[in-house]
C-alpha cells in the first residue's frame, strides 16, 4: 500500500498513520508509546477525585443573557466551560439562562433572574454522586438528576425541600 503524505508526494513503507513499517523504534518513541495511553487512562481514573479536591462540583455548559457567578474571591462573569466551586451562588438576570453540568451527568437549568447557591457536591470513588445539595435562593431551576442514592440530591428553596427518591 502506498500512502500521501499532506504534500503529495509517495510515502511507500509508511504506515497510514505516518510511521515507517520498516524502522526500529527508538527507546524515546517505545516509552511514548507506553507512556501516552497510560497517563490518559489515569487522568480519566483520576478525573471525579481531582475535581473533588480542587472543590470543583459543577461545569457551565451553555448559558445565554448576563449570568454571574459569586464567589468569596469575588465576582466573576460566567462563561461555557467555566467550573464552578462549592460555596458558589449563580446568579442570572432577566432573560437569562445557564445550563450547568455535574460530575456524575445531573444537568440543572437556572431560569431568569434567579439564583442559585451550590453547597456541596460529593462524589464517590466511582464518581456517582453520594450527596448534592442546592439552594434556590430565588427563581425557578429544573434538575434532571442522574441516578444514585436514594435522597443523594436535594433543592432546599425557602419554603420547601425538593428531594429526589428514585426513578420511578
Amino acid at each position: 500500500m502506498t500512502a500521501f503524505s499532506t504534500t503529495g508526494h509517495s510515502t511507500s513503507g509508511l504506515s497510514p498513520i505516518g510511521l515507517s513499517t520498516t524502522a526500529r523504534p527508538t527507546a524515546r518513541s517505545v516509552l511514548a508509546r507506553l507512556l501516552v495511553p497510560a497517563i490518559a487512562v489515569a487522568s480519566l481514573a483520576a478525573g471525579p477525585a481531582l475535581a473533588q479536591e480542587s472543590g470543583e462540583v459543577a461545569r457551565i455548559e451553555v448559558l445565554s443573557g448576563v449570568v454571574t457567578v459569586v464567589r468569596e474571591a469575588g465576582d466573576v462573569a460566567a462563561s461555557p466551560g467555566l467550573h464552578l466551586l462549592a460555596g458558589d451562588s449563580l446568579e442570572t438576570a432577566a432573560g437569562a439562562r445557564a445550563e450547568l453540568l455535574f460530575a456524575d451527568g445531573t444537568t440543572l437549568v437556572v431560569g431568569p433572574e434567579a439564583e442559585v447557591k451550590l453547597e456541596d457536591y460529593l462524589l464517590a470513588a466511582d464518581g456517582s454522586r453520594e450527596h448534592g445539595a442546592v439552594t434556590l435562593v430565588e427563581g425557578v431551576v429544573r434538575a434532571v438528576v442522574a441516578p444514585g442514592p436514594a435522597d443523594s440530591f436535594a433543592i432546599q428553596g425557602q419554603a420547601a425541600v425538593a428531594s429526589v427518591r428514585g426513578t420511578e
